[in-house]
């Protein structure tokens, strides 16, 4: 009679208090359904700088309606010993995003590549010979991504893209297959008025 008891208690127990075992800060990956994620501000580094979080924000989304800001995803991808154009992917629940970062070898100085433009002109870069499969642009300005054109020219052709539309500097990043191995050139941008 005492184990009837018992049972009559600890079942009005956990239905009364809905399952006092349940931790809401455990989530299984199927109880996300999504994820919307805002890339940190700094999209540009030089050789060795460590991967910036400032501005990355995580927002995840649960079944059951609810959401909250992730603090902790996992970040792949990055390596700050590899010049070029990396893609970087945030993950936390079973779900993923991804975006783009430049990763420079060294300093750009006023010696060294170097386009110059009025602000609204049309910027030329054109492919050089042994290019293989596509090319893209991107155009960074303060470490971070000015209205991302992305372009993917044809082999061999020239890529025509206007330029931003103020004054400043920038960095332009072409990134690009060549002999097989890809590659990445940044030229310095200075835009006028």
């Amino acid at each position: 009679m005492k184990r009837f008891f018992y049972f009559l208690f600890l079942t009005f127990f956990l239905i009364a208090c809905e399952n006092p075992f349940y931790d809401e800060s455990y989530e299984s990956p199927d109880d996300v359904v999504s994820i919307t994620v805002t890339p940190p501000l700094k999209r540009l580094y030089k050789y060795g700088e460590p991967f910036d979080r400032n501005g990355l924000n995580v927002k995840v989304f649960r079944r059951n309606g609810t959401f909250y800001d992730e603090k902790t995803p996992v970040v792949s991808g990055f390596d700050s010993t590899r010049e070029g154009i990396q893609t970087i992917t945030v993950s936390t629940g079973g779900k993923s995003y991804q975006f783009d970062v430049g990763v420079m070898l060294f300093a750009l100085n006023p010696e060294g590549p170097e386009i110059s433009i009025s602000k609204g002109g049309t910027i030329t870069l054109k492919a050089e010979s042994g290019i293989i499969g596509s090319w893209t642009i991107y155009v960074f300005k303060d470490s971070a991504f000015e209205s991302v054109p992305r372009l993917d020219p044809k082999v061999g052709s020239s890529v025509a893209f206007a330029a931003p539309s103020s004054a400043g500097t920038y960095v332009v990043a072409a990134s690009f297959r060549l002999r097989g191995v890809t590659s990445c050139r940044f030229y310095l941008l200075r835009v006028t008025e």
